[in-house]
This record gives structure tokens, C-alpha cells and sequence, in this order.
């Protein structure tokens, strides 16, 4: 999908909202790292042009604990509790300054006509996949990817084709999401300083574990003939 970010607006403002399926979770993120926003989940809900809008017209509203997630991956953090920094208070003084909005890096307000709704945003990706896989693209109509990086703008309506050897088979995506699967061999690998007695250890470790068992899961389609 040929989505990107063209503004912030308010939680509240009147645009019809997004899905936050896989690519757009992705074009937030690369908007987020590119300008270097860093903001809760409280200034996405409720500060002012902290939600963002998306060149398909429709906005994009998260739970304040999703949007500690989103921000979370978007600064590199992959441990499953690196959305409580942009969401838990744990003070009064921390309740202060998450009030005091100049205290984080936050979107500029959009000034003028808001841009014109993209359509037409479908895409075709082309990848080698081993002979395990293509076939299981053809029996269960799924693949699944560890590897995902150039499959991150991947969603409903785009067309996949897999190919594998001198054979290509052409699929209409139905469904893209990343799920978490146990990966035995890592966990093997990281289990000393997973019970590592230095926290620092500890967490970094369980964070490696828990990036290690996050997977695509794409759903396929024969396309209409």
C-alpha cells in the first residue's frame, strides 16, 4: 500500500477512521522516526493535532496503550511492556510533565486545505520464498514471514507474487499481520541472561527473545480471472 502521512490532526477531528492494519502502523512509524516525534499516549488522545492523518483521507486512533506500542517500535523498543514509557505515570511530578506539552517532541499543527484523498494505492511485491513455502501459499492460502523488512508497506488489495525457482504464482493479499509464534532455538539461546540477576541484562535479552518471535502472517486470494 502507497500510504504515507500527510499531517496531524486532533483525536476528535471529523475524518472517518483507519483500520491500523499492518501498513499503516508502518507509514506512522517511519513518519515518527523520520521527524523524531516522541509523545505519549495521552497527548495522542488528547493533546492538540497528535493523531495522524493519512494520504488514504482517514485518521488513525489508537488506545493510549496502542500508541505507546506504535511509539515504542518507532524508537527501537521491542520489549512487550516498552509501551508503559509512553503511557504508565508513575508520579505526581511525572502527571506535570506529561501536562507540559514542550516537554516532548510533537507534530506541527497543518495549516490550510487539508491534501486531497489518494486512491489507487494497491501495490504488487514480487519475493523469493523457498519450496515450502510456495507451496503452502498454494494449499492453505498463507504465508508466513520472520523476515518482513521489505514487506512492511504490505496490505488488503495489494497482489504478492511468489516466486521459487523458474515457477511465479500470483496472489491478491487478503489480510497482513504480525503475530507472535515461540521460537524455541532463541529461547535456548537467551535463557541464561533472560535469568540474568542484572535487570539490564535481563531485559535486553527479553526483548531480543520477544522481536525474535514476532512473524507475518498474510492471508491469500486467487486472483479473479
Amino acid at each position: 500500500m502507497k500510504l504515507r502521512v500527510v499531517g496531524w490532526v486532533c483525536y476528535d477531528d471529523n475524518f472517518p477512521e483507519g483500520d491500523n492494519g499492518w501498513a499503516a502502523r508502518n507509514a506512522i512509524i517511519d513518519d515518527i522516526r523520520k521527524n523524531k516525534y516522541d509523545f505519549t499516549g495521552w497527548h495522542h488522545q488528547e493533546g492538540y493535532n497528535c493523531t495522524p492523518l493519512l494520504n488514504d483521507g482517514k485518521k488513525y486512533c489508537y488506545s493510549q496503550r496502542g500508541w505507546g506500542d506504535v511509539m515504542a517500535e518507532a524508537h527501537g523498543d521491542f520489549d512487550a511492556m516498552g509501551y508503559a514509557k509512553y503511557f504508565v505515570l508513575d508520579e505526581v511530578d511525572e502527571m506535570a510533565r506529561l501536562m507540559r506539552h514542550d516537554t516532548f517532541t510533537r507534530p506541527k499543527p497543518m495549516w490550510g486545505k487539508v491534501p486531497p484523498v489518494e486512491t489507487d494505492l494497491n501495490e504488487t511485491f514480487e519475493l523469493q520464498v523457498t519450496q515450502e513455502q510456495f507451496d503452502n501459499a498454494a494449499d492453505a492460502l498463507e504465508i508466513r514471514f520472520g523476515d518482513y523488512k521489505d514487506l512492511r508497506y504490505l496490505y488488503k488489495g495489494d497482489t504478492l507474487v511468489l516466486v521459487c525457482g523458474d515457477k511465479r504464482a500470483e496472489y491478491t493479499v487478503t489480510d497482513a499481520e504480525r503475530k507472535h509464534f515461540s521460537n524455541k532455538r532463541k529461547r535456548k539461546e537467551l535463557l541464561p541472561e533472560m535469568q540474568s540477576e542484572d535487570r539490564a541484562v535481563a531485559k535486553r535479552a527479553s526483548a531480543e527473545y520477544n522481536k525474535s518471535t514476532l512473524v507475518l502472517v498474510v492471508k491469500l486470494a486467487k486472483p479473479e480471472k
